[in-house]
């Protein structure tokens, strides 16, 4: 896959790399299971779909709960679960940056929208 015409050029930054938006529960959480049924259908709606966010990263949807090994990385990022961590990474996957995605609700058309107006 080439950078399409009318793209930035690589080296702008825009365009490459990724968003990963996480979100980080915990199985006893109230709120975290109230809001996994949409988030779980967010992830299986948009599963497939070549997604983007306004500065043309790519975007996908990923759950990582209390337990899970990939949790380290989000410890000292969050207050209260669940939380939606919108995870920047290069093309070799390191992670560039970490923020929490700015929602209204935890509604899956919400967070998507909120995802992809990013302009990280």
């Amino acid at each position: 896959p080439g950078t399409p015409p009318g793209s930035p050029s690589p080296g702008a930054g825009a365009g490459t790399g990724s968003v990963e938006v996480h979100m980080v529960y915990a199985e006893w959480c109230g709120h975290s299971q109230n809001a996994k049924g949409p988030y779980q259908q967010l992830m299986k709606a948009t599963q497939g779909q070549q997604l983007k966010t306004k500065s043309g990263k790519s975007l996908s949807f990923l759950m990582t709960e209390e337990a899970d090994e990939g949790m380290e990385m989000f410890k000292d990022q969050i207050q209260g679960f669940p939380t939606f961590m919108a995870v920047v990474k290069d093309n070799g996957g390191n992670v560039l940056s970490m923020d929490e995605l700015e929602i209204s609700d935890r509604n899956a058309d919400t967070i998507k929208n909120a995802a992809m107006a990013l302009t990280v």
